[in-house]
Order: C-alpha cells, then sequence, then structure tokens
C-alpha cells in the first residue's frame, strides 16, 4: 500500500481509540509512517555526452558542462 493510505487508516484507528472509545493517548499510539525518498535519477555517461554534443552556443554548452 501507498504510505498515504497507510496514514489515513493510522489516523482512522487512532480517532476510534481516542474519540469514541474514550481511551487515554497513552494506552494506543500507532506512528505514522513516512513518505518514500525519490532517488533522483542519474543521467549516464553517454546521455551527458549527447546533450553537450546537441549544444551548438558556447554559452550553453559551458554552462551544461559546468552544472
Amino acid at each position: 500500500m501507498a504510505w498515504s493510505t497507510c496514514n489515513i487508516a493510522v489516523d482512522g484507528l487512532r480517532f476510534f481509540y481516542h474519540v469514541t472509545l474514550k481511551r487515554d493517548r497513552s494506552t494506543f499510539s500507532i506512528p505514522a509512517s513516512r513518505q518514500p525518498a525519490k532517488v533522483p535519477h542519474i543521467l549516464s555517461t553517454h546521455d551527458v555526452r549527447r546533450i553537450l554534443a546537441a549544444t551548438s552556443n558556447l554559452k550553453h554548452h559551458v554552462m551544461l558542462a559546468t552544472a
């Protein structure tokens, strides 16, 4: 399941126990799931060379090579 779906279920259970059943917060605790970190897409050496070769303007070529 997605992290957001799990958090909705956790919030529903918290509401049920704390508001409906009037239980103390210390007796029932579920930690919320965290949003997973996204891994950045890294260009291959071949892709970088193709991008640099496609630039005709020297200024743009230098900016891309520096970045």
